[in-house]
């Protein structure tokens, strides 16, 4: 039971379990994809599409990896749409 309890934990409280559970089920990892960054009131800030690799946080930070470039995003929305496998 304790290990039960151990697991859910992880992938619920900690930000490595969430990104891994995400990537188990083909959430936004790594990977192709458009994200899309939008400010408080729905206006575009940035778009980037290519190969992404997403990193979020429990304080609302979201950082990812593009093109070599690491980008941070505080308190803002961010979509991120994965490209369909062929």
């Amino acid at each position: 039971m304790a290990a039960l309890i151990g697991v859910w934990w992880f992938f619920t409280q900690t930000t490595l379990g969430q990104n891994l559970a995400a990537e188990a089920c083909g959430g936004c990892g790594e990977g192709q994809r458009t994200v899309t960054v939008y400010a408080a009131d729905g206006d575009i800030i940035a778009q980037y599409a290519g190969d992404i690799e997403i990193q979020r946080s429990d304080s609302g930070v979201i950082s990812f990896v593009f093109e070599g470039d690491r980008y941070t995003y505080y308190n803002c929305s961010v979509e991120c749409v994965s490209a369909p496998k062929e």
